[in-house]
């Protein structure tokens, strides 16, 4: 169970496919990362089926029409897992301090574009 890593964009208000966390997936891959990507925002798929035990990072995308399912399904699996939730997108990156509204669902927050905020993953060939 190294390095295995759940990215999921939760259901929002307004539907729609998370290309950040997208490219951040592929990012992950590219660096030997197992990685599994569920986009709630645009999939039929049932969240029941998510095998939590096996990852050991969970990475949420929470933007401010997806709070409330956000907090829902790390509520949901926090209690099933010792994988570290870790939440950013536009929620944080609009006021950092919205932290405190998730505290208690989430171990970290990651404020800011992950180019900058993870360097490495940043490729030359693609605009930023």
């Amino acid at each position: 169970m190294h390095n295995n890593i759940l990215l999921v964009n939760p259901k929002s208000l307004v539907d729609s496919p998370n290309i950040g966390l997208a490219f951040l997936n592929s990012q992950l891959m590219k660096h030997g990362y197992n990685t599994t990507f569920i986009d709630l925002g645009i999939s039929k798929d049932s969240i029941s089926s998510i095998e939590i035990q096996k990852y050991n990072f969970v990475l949420v995308s929470i933007n401010s029409y997806s709070v409330k399912s956000s907090i829902d399904f790390a509520s949901k699996f926090r209690s099933n897992t010792k994988a570290k939730f870790i939440c950013g997108g536009s929620f944080l990156n609009l006021d950092y301090t919205n932290f405190k509204f998730l505290k208690g669902c989430f171990d970290y927050g990651i404020v800011g574009d992950v180019q900058k905020v993870l360097p490495d993953f940043h490729t030359p060939s693609l605009p930023i």
